[in-house]
């Protein structure tokens, strides 16, 4: 891979691994309320109250949301509960009413408290908020020690001590430094503030922070909010609000540290080191820092020289079929070898790599075996560094030719945190091509040599050698006259006969020679034979037992000669024309 793409693909990859890790849960809101007559006649906070009440329900429920409103005097009321779509808010706005004009004035504070915990919904993320004007008047003492028992409770579960006035602040003083990081004080004296909680985010290997990362995390509101800020007083990283916004109750951090590699980065950071991430905006107040713990550690890699080039040639491999009495060949196949490193860490982990051997072009016409065992996964363990590892591929009959693309695509590694360049581990993927062939038998070879020579040999017979060893006579006809008459067209022939004996030229000599004329009468005694010349004109071989008149090597056209017989004293007339 190119390092732009392995960026590109690592970046991605990072991004879900954190948002799988992150994914959000529906979400359960408890609200504790506080009816005492002290919220009307005293404070002046009820409609305040009921306002923000109101507000969340309308703005935070999704599908999948649920709430559960714990009204409460001195002791709890029946809860009201509901869902997105649901509810009224009229008939609750009414039940709150009722409870409120009892003559029941006193808080507790602690009951309602426990009441609310019994609607924890473990499936969920759960938010709890409790909106009081004053302190508990039964079990003062008692209730910090619940509330700092919250911190048991998931990170991703919130609980909102919202204070609507001075006397309601006297919890927070009691609990102190006791606070755990999920339990929330918010100061409403007058009004209360458009308040917001961060989760914070799992501890992340510092490796995994180069060369940056996007972690998304979640918030107690689903109300959008844009231009939030990101700050940290944490002097190794940079960080930023992806987009400057959160959206319903999620955001995205990105987070760069000031150095180029993991080496680099662990000596300046130490063991752990936590980013304690401020987030600020307007008219928005985060109740709490996102901290991002940094785990100091080696990376667990597995690397090999054979990973290195960009999708190269395995070699060759080729193949014959049985052809008549030649037998077929052994399957194609190609065998590599690549060692195996893996680094210390890996090592003390005890890490295993696994990766599948796929045909990328989608044939899947072949076999493969892995150290002489057939298997078309190669499982790598670290107990076993530095021994190199044999892979054959065997192709099927009948297997596509050409060129093959392969990869090798890393599945189930345990204990790894990357092969390679890639990061996470199970995203490796390392292509490599192999040459195909599928060859002709031997046999088959040999005789289409075979034919292709005899193919030559015919064509520079019939083209060229034809007509230089054998002439043929260039139109005209022979003409006998006497003792008898006779007329044959000679043009095209090679040869023409004068005979008393009946013959017939066979086809190939015929085909490869050219055609011979038979002139068969009784009256000759001996043969005569009249040749082409290499011009075309008519020869008549040396024959002692005719005499010729005109005497002449070659016969002119539109002459007559005369043959005599020199033992019968027979006379032939002749004439070329």
């Amino acid at each position: 891979m190119s390092n732009k793409a392995t960026h590109i693909l690592l970046t991605v990859l990072l991004l879900f691994t954190a948002m799988a890790a992150n994914a959000a849960k529906d979400r359960n809101y408890i609200f504790i309320f506080d009816c005492t007559g002290s919220m009307i006649t005293d404070n002046n906070c009820w409609e305040s109250a009921k306002d923000y009440l109101h507000t969340q329900l309308e703005e935070q429920l999704d599908e999948g949301d649920n709430f559960t409103i714990v009204p409460f005097q001195d002791n709890p009321h029946a809860v009201i509960t509901g869902n997105k779509g649901h509810y009224k808010w009229s008939q609750i706005d009414k039940e709150l009413e009722r409870i409120i004009h009892t003559s029941h004035s006193h808080t507790g504070i602690c009951k309602a408290w426990k009441s609310a915990l019994s609607h924890i919904d473990k499936a969920k993320n759960n938010y709890v908020f409790l909106l009081t004007d004053g302190h508990d008047e039964f079990t003062p003492q008692q209730l910090p020690g619940d509330l700092v028992k919250w911190g048991k409770q998931p990170a991703t579960d919130h609980a909102f001590y919202v204070m609507l006035t001075p006397q309601a602040t006297e919890i927070k003083n009691d609990v102190g430094d006791k606070k755990p990081d999920n339990l929330h004080f918010v100061d409403a004296k007058g009004k209360i503030p458009d308040f917001v909680a961060v989760t914070p985010i799992r501890p992340i290997d510092s490796y995994q922070f180069i060369p940056s990362i996007e972690l998304p995390f979640e918030v107690s509101t689903k109300r959008q909010y844009t231009g939030i800020k990101a700050t940290t007083s944490n002097q190794h990283f940079k960080v930023e609000l992806v987009g400057g916004k959160l959206v319903d109750g999620e955001g995205t951090i990105r987070i760069t540290p000031n150095y180029r590699d993991v080496a680099s980065l662990n000596d300046a950071i130490g063991s752990k080191n936590d980013i304690v991430i401020t987030l600020s905006g307007n008219n928005v107040q985060f109740v709490n820092p996102l901290v991002t713990p940094v785990i100091n550690k080696p990376e667990r890699v597995l690397s090999s020289n054979e990973f290195v080039e960009e999708q190269p040639n395995w070699g060759k491999a080729s193949h014959y079929g049985k052809f008549l009495f030649w037998g077929a060949s052994e399957p194609g196949k190609i065998t590599h070898t690549f060692t195996p490193r893996f680094s210390p860490e890996a090592i003390r982990a005890n890490a295993v790599a696994r990766f599948k051997v796929v045909d990328t072009d989608g044939h899947n016409d072949f076999a493969v075996t892995v150290n002489g065992k057939s298997t078309n996964v190669i499982e790598l363990r670290a107990a076993d560094n530095n021994k190199p590892v044999e892979i054959t591929i065997t192709f099927n009959d009948g297997a596509k030719s050409g060129k093959r693309h392969f990869a090798f695509k890393a599945q189930n590694c345990s204990n790894l945190d990357r092969i390679q360049e890639a990061r996470p581990a199970n995203a490796f993927e390392f292509p490599f091509t192999v040459k195909y062939s599928l060859n002709w038998n031997p046999l088959k070879t040999i005789l289409m040599w075979i034919g292709i020579a005899l193919a030559g040999a015919l064509l520079l017979w019939f083209l060229l050698l034809k007509h230089m060893l054998y002439s043929h006579f260039k139109g005209g006809a022979l003409r006998i006259s006497e003792p008898y008459f006779s007329q044959q067209r000679i043009s095209g022939a090679r040869r023409v006969v004068l005979t008393n004996k009946a013959q017939k030229q066979g086809a190939l000599n015929r085909l490869f020679t050219g055609k011979i004329i038979y002139e068969i009468n009784p009256a000759w005694t001996s043969p005569v034979v009249l040749e082409a010349t290499s011009k075309g004109k008519v020869k008549m071989q040396s024959n002692k037992d005719y005499t010729i008149d005109p005497y002449a090597s070659t016969l002119n056209k539109q002459t007559e000669y005369e043959l005599t017989n020199n033992q019968t004293n027979q006379k032939f007339k002749l004439t070329i024309f």
